[in-house]
């Protein structure tokens, strides 16, 4: 498959249906056309796109002003892995769990949930939040007086995808995600989980290290991804082979 067949695929059937829920390709497949077309040319500019534009008036446009919500960078091999680590100043690492969902930013003010904004094209995304307080491990309330941002991810279980009614024919739990998170009945909305993921604005967020900022954010009542402290190649290819292999 060429270059231009590849991307033509992947921007035609599968980005703005991916981000909207109706992707004609599963998570797997994506991910492999979009590694084939890297090592192709990694400079397509495919790749210079962040997510999809919005689709539809339903939902109120915000704009994400000074917070812009970027997409995450990417080793496709681990040649480029090593690459990237060889160039590392620090002794101590902080690995995640990658979550395959929809990124949203959960804005307080005055320790008060005011709005919760899709990713969108990076710039600017929806105003979902009449259906994000209705999912679980969202606060309406924190302990935080001042302006507070965190970035999180919509998620949704094998086991609540398992319990969905059989006429709503979702593919797979990310589209399932994607398609209730923005639906405009809010139905099955308590079936989506919000994992926060990190902080985008806080007063005293320079205070806080890459270590234990999930551990704050714990504190204030939100759920959180796994995290690992490591300091070794090693002990990271440890924990990549152990999600490779109960990944889903």
């Amino acid at each position: 498959m060429t270059e231009k067949e590849i991307e033509k695929l992947l921007i035609n059937s599968s980005n703005d249906y991916y981000n909207d829920g109706n992707s004609k390709l599963s998570d797997e497949e994506f991910d492999k056309l979009k590694d084939e077309l890297y090592k192709l040319n990694p400079n397509n500019s495919f790749f210079k796109k962040i997510g999809s534009e919005e689709k539809g008036d339903h939902w109120r446009k915000v704009s994400h002003g000074e917070y812009k919500m970027g997409s995450l960078s990417k080793c496709n091999t681990e040649e480029e892995f090593l690459s990237w680590f060889d160039k590392q100043k620090s002794d101590i690492f902080v690995v995640q769990e990658k979550l395959d969902g929809i990124s949203v930013s959960l804005h307080y003010e005055s320790e008060i949930l005011v709005s919760a904004v899709t990713r969108g094209n990076g710039l600017e995304g929806e105003n979902i939040y009449r259906n994000v307080i209705k999912m679980k491990n969202v606060p309406l309330k924190i302990d935080i007086p001042d302006s507070f941002i965190v970035r999180a991810e919509i998620i949704m279980t094998h086991t609540d995808f398992k319990s969905l009614p059989s006429e709503l024919k979702m593919k797979n739990p990310r589209n399932a995600a994607a398609g209730i998170s923005k639906g405009l009945n809010s139905l099955y909305c308590n079936k989506l989980s919000v994992i926060v993921t990190e902080i985008m604005k806080y007063e005293n967020l320079e205070n806080l290290t890459r270590n234990n900022v999930l551990t704050f954010i714990k504190k204030l009542g939100f759920k959180t991804v796994n995290q690992y402290k490591v300091s070794s190649v090693e002990e990271i290819k440890e924990i990549y082979n152990h999600y490779s292999k109960i990944r889903i």
